[in-house]
């Protein structure tokens, strides 16, 4: 782990007042570009309206990414966006106790509702495949 990704993994557990996920962590540690070449198309597990049977993500969010936003997403719903989803959508991941970890995507400009993509950091990249359409 680099001093810099360090220093902002502790800064988001100081936040949250709890350690992340393992694997999340794990990722974050060496995660250090923002956008992704090629995008990745993640599946969804319930039907989200509007959208096909994957959504692509574009962006996964470093952990100095995450702490320059101040943690932004829906601090009620205990929802931090960690990730960017084409078009006009976000990708979350819940800290509420009961679904600590869970990875959802949101279009919030459409729909309100947090539509689940992993039970897990590591279920949601299960579930996501290169996007062959890419043009990287």
């Amino acid at each position: 782990m680099t001093p810099m990704s360090f220093e902002a993994v502790t800064k988001i557990e100081s936040i949250l007042g709890a350690a992340l996920p393992a694997d999340y962590r794990a990722f974050l540690a060496t995660h250090d570009t923002k956008y992704l070449e090629p995008p990745l198309l993640v599946r969804h597990i319930v039907p989200v309206p509007g959208s096909g049977p994957e959504d692509v993500v574009t962006a996964l969010y470093t952990a100095t990414d995450i702490v320059d936003s101040e943690l932004l997403g829906e601090p009620e719903e205990k929802m931090v966006i960690v990730g960017h989803v084409e078009p006009g959508g976000y990708l979350y991941m819940c800290f509420a106790p009961a679904n600590f970890g869970s990875m959802h995507v949101r279009f919030p400009y459409q729909d309100k509702t947090f539509y689940p993509v992993g039970k897990s950091f590591s279920e949601f990249k299960a579930r996501c495949r290169p996007d062959p359409e890419s043009d990287v």
